[in-house]
């Protein structure tokens, strides 16, 4: 009986291995770590041969995939920084062309269980030998993403429209927009955390940090574009964020490389003061891409440099008329 029960069950998980092997379709996470490890996981068994890998943090998430260039991955977590990001594209050893850092959260460090978690040798050696063990493909997940994509079936019935309402708002991760009462209280506790400049130790140790992955890409040959992700006008000349860009400049010289920065945030709006909403999210997402092909293409950095940051300050333009201007430069 025991020998019986141990054959069917071997039965079923290798059957099961070529079933999500062979059959591919996004999943929906039940939750912001599931995510997280969902993306890594994606990028380390099966699309690190990406050509253009962006890394980030949860402002970064926002990006809609649809809209990014083509042969892009986003690298990008919730709750954690770019360091998340560049550690797994070291620790991979892939070779993409062309990586992209968001520098807001640049003082936040790698986390550490999150990155032990999936370099385990045993469990990332079973993993990539048995997909099935890989986080999306936890039959929770499954069915986590069963009951998600029935639901705008199921409101359809209900109230006809809501489908292609929902579909309208493409493969966007911003979450629809909160209440103006919360978003100030939010945006008030942003302020005060934005208002100081980090400590001299915390500057000194991402520095560190920053320069190594400089001259392990440039070893590797490798290039960066830096870009800083629209955030609310208030935040946008705090100390905090000056600080920020003051060591982006001090690593990477703007004579050297691309630091895309957004002068005029008032054109785009957020959630919460940082995270781009679902009007601005696919904007910016289109103005990124067309920024990453001209490099491509060869339009030079002190061109691209210029583009990117003299914009003009006409506050009757709307966020999307504002990027429209923008993407007519390059035309």
């Amino acid at each position: 009986m025991i020998k019986k029960t141990i054959y069917i069950t071997t039965l079923l998980f290798l059957g099961y291995n070529l079933f999500v092997s062979a059959i591919k379709f996004s999943v929906t996470p039940g939750h912001q770590w599931q995510d997280n490890i969902i993306t890594a996981e994606n990028y380390i068994y099966e699309q690190n041969d990406k050509k253009i890998v962006i890394v980030g943090s949860s402002l970064s998430v926002r990006l809609v995939d649809d809209l990014l260039p083509k042969n892009c991955y986003n690298l990008s977590f919730g709750g954690q920084s770019a360091f998340d990001g560049l550690d797994i594209i070291k620790k991979t050893d892939s070779q993409p062309g062309i990586v992209l850092i968001e520098t807001n959260e640049i003082f936040r460090s790698a986390a550490e269980d999150f990155q032990n978690g999936l370099f385990m040798p045993i469990r990332y050696t079973l993993k990539k030998i048995f997909p099935a063990l890989q986080e999306k493909n936890q039959p929770v997940c499954l069915l986590n993403t069963a009951v998600f994509w029935s639901l705008p079936k199921i409101k359809d019935l209900l109230v006809p429209g809501t489908e292609k309402k929902i579909i309208a708002n493409g493969n966007s991760k911003a979450n629809p927009s909160v209440g103006n009462d919360i978003k100030k209280f939010m945006l008030d506790i942003l302020i005060a955390d934005h208002s100081k400049p980090p400590h001299d130790s915390i500057v000194e140790e991402q520095k560190k940090k920053l320069i190594h992955y400089k001259e392990y890409f440039k070893e590797k040959g490798i290039e960066i574009i830096l870009y800083e992700m629209p955030i609310d006008e208030k935040l946008a000349n705090s100390k905090l964020m000056e600080s920020v860009r003051k060591l982006i400049c001090d690593v990477f010289p703007p004579n050297q490389y691309v630091f895309l920065q957004i002068q005029d945030c008032s054109k785009f709006s957020t959630e919460d003061g940082i995270h781009l909403d679902q009007t601005s999210a696919p904007i910016y997402t289109s103005f990124l891409t067309d920024i990453i092909n001209r490099y491509r293409s060869g339009t030079t950095k002190k061109s691209l440099q210029k583009l990117c940051t003299e914009i003009p300050n006409d506050n009757k333009n709307s966020a999307l008329q504002h990027c429209q201007t923008i993407l007519q430069w390059f035309k």
